[in-house]
């Protein structure tokens, strides 16, 4: 009797109808994650005290990133609210680099069926202080600490399938923007990464 019970309350997810599920005052809660080798190109601006220097370098390095985001849905199909992220980078022949930042976001859902594309926009900050930046020549290398401010636009467009009302499976494919600056009492150091990279994850409807 009580696998009959359960059977009947799965089946009754799986089939009911998919109006609610992003209706206006509905809540969302989306994670993904992902672990590329991937590369990017990256453009370097240094100012000191007398001289500017700037290049740009392609790089290939190993990514792990996470998100999780937590929002309100406006008008149907529209949600917005806040992201967070956790991004840890091992670049090619150097240290790893963890970066953490918040950026608010909107998403929008279209179609009215269980498989719905979507697009996201979201633009955020975050901070890594007591970097450690090397400056100098090769006879008088300083090894200081300073504050980098990161700010990052990302770009996304995928689909989601939805389970049943309240759960979605979701491909996203993302384009960012990176900018980290760093001030040292020396110099100034900016840095752009441009990254493409894909994202599996799930998104809950409440």
């Amino acid at each position: 009797m009580k696998l009959q019970k359960i059977t009947i309350i799965l089946i009754t997810l799986f089939t009911i109808t998919m109006s609610a599920q992003t209706e206006k005052g509905g809540y969302y809660i989306g994670a993904n994650s992902n672990f590329n080798f991937l590369s990017s190109k990256t453009d370097y601006t240094s100012t000191g005290s007398n001289t500017t220097y700037s290049s740009t370098n392609s790089n290939k390095y190993s990514q792990f990133n996470a998100n999780a985001e937590f929002g309100y849905f406006l008008i149907d199909k529209l949600t917005s609210g806040l992201n967070v992220s956790y991004t840890q980078t091992k670049p090619k022949d150097s240290d790893s680099r963890a970066v953490y930042t918040i950026s608010p976001f909107v998403k929008y859902y279209f179609l009215e069926n269980n498989l719905k594309p979507f697009a996201r926009a979201s633009y955020g900050f975050g901070k890594i202080k007591d970097a450690q930046v090397f400056y100098g020549d090769v006879f008088n290398t300083t090894v200081t600490t300073a504050d980098t401010n990161i700010n990052v636009f990302n770009l996304g467009a995928g689909l989601a399938y939805f389970a049943n009302n309240f759960i979605s499976i979701e491909l996203i494919f993302n384009y960012s923007e990176t900018n980290f600056k760093t001030t040292t009492p020396a110099q100034t150091i900016e840095q752009t990464d441009k990254i493409f990279r894909t994202n599996l994850g799930f998104s809950i409807f409440l």
